[in-house]
């Protein structure tokens, strides 16, 4: 029964789970097969290690593309697991921080998570982050992290390649750690957005204006945000900042396969402003993006108390910096 339910849930992540073995924690933290299938593409034609392979997630999308594949792990039923998922892959028990293979690229994915809580400091990690790289500093690492770990941290820790910054289905899934052998030249951060297939490395133009609200609002992929690379985002697609520490960017023209806000209306933040001006477009729903000031979404739309027939989107975000800062409200029609 366990296995059926977590087959079911592994839909979320997996085309096909219907013969994959998994235990409860192994599926939490299992990559999705895309973001899985983009790491391999970056790792082909090299012979690759996987040193916590679990269940076998990233053995199965590499498995095409390596021509030498190992897979190891220190516990003995995800790696019997793994042996059923990926047939035919080179499986051993072993600590990820005992190296056990020469000459291959060394892929980890430390358990983040210990009775179904999340570890925020990437030192509790297991195996931990720190030892990770002091063991494998001389060789080609991949190390896929928590999004939200903190960048500055892995300065500290000795890092030195690229932190590459991944999404999915407009949820930020990973940031994924590439030593310096494998980065791209010059490139410390990027952004991959698995949707559109497109990427922003921090090697581009990040020469981004500030100015006034044009006719959209865009608010860029959280992989985006996450990499700190809104300004070579908004300078490879002719667009603004409305404030330097805000994320929105605007235009006058939107990108292509991107949503964006169309402006009808800009206010001076204030709950009864923002009431008067949603009653009197006959507003009924209302999506609420926040971004600077202190408010709840769903706190706000409860208040608004709105009867009507139509339905747009509110971005509510500080501009301005000091005493002239002020929180604005922008109404917009959304293009989905």
């Amino acid at each position: 029964m366990e296995t059926t339910q977590l087959r079911r849930r592994a839909l979320a992540k997996f085309a096909d789970p219907t013969r994959w073995l998994f235990t409860d924690e192994a599926l939490q933290q299992a990559t999705a097969e895309p973001v899985a299938a983009h790491r391999a593409r970056r790792l082909a034609g090299l012979n690759v290690h996987d040193a916590t392979c679990s269940i076998g997630t990233e053995l199965a999308a590499l498995r095409d593309s390596s021509p030498c594949l190992v897979g190891s792990d220190v516990d003995p039923v995800r790696l019997a697991m793994a042996r059923h998922n990926v047939d035919g892959v080179a499986l051993c028990r072993a600590d990820a921080l005992a190296p056990v293979t020469r000459g291959t690229v060394v892929l980890v994915d430390p358990a983040r998570r210990s009775r179904g809580r999340r570890r925020f400091d990437a030192r509790d990690y297991t195996p931990a982050l720190d030892a990770l790289l002091d063991t494998y500093r001389d060789r080609d690492l991949v190390v896929k992290c928590a999004p939200g770990i903190a960048f500055d941290e892995l300065s500290r820790m000795g890092f030195v390649g690229e932190i590459e910054v991944t999404s999915l289905t407009g949820s930020v899934r990973e940031a994924c750690l590439w030593s310096a052998g494998l980065a791209g030249g010059g490139v410390t951060r990027r952004a991959t957005m698995l949707d559109t297939g497109e990427e922003i490395t921090d090697a581009e133009p990040g020469d981004s204006p500030v100015a006034a609200v044009g006719r959209w609002i865009v608010d860029p992929d959280g992989a985006v945000v996450r990499a700190g690379l809104v300004r070579q985002y908004a300078a490879r697609h002719g667009l603004w900042q409305l404030d330097p520490d805000i994320a929105y960017l605007s235009g006058d023209r939107l990108p292509d396969g991107v949503r964006g806000f169309e402006v009808l209306e800009e206010l001076s933040y204030s709950e009864r402003r923002l009431r008067q001006a949603l009653s009197a477009r006959d507003v009924g729903a209302v999506e609420i993006l926040v971004r600077g000031v202190d408010v709840d979404p769903d706190v706000l739309r409860a208040r608004m108390r709105l009867r009507g027939s139509q339905q747009v989107s509110v971005v509510i975000a500080r501009i301005g910096s000091g005493r002239a800062s002020r929180a604005t409200a922008f109404i917009c029609r959304p293009t989905y």
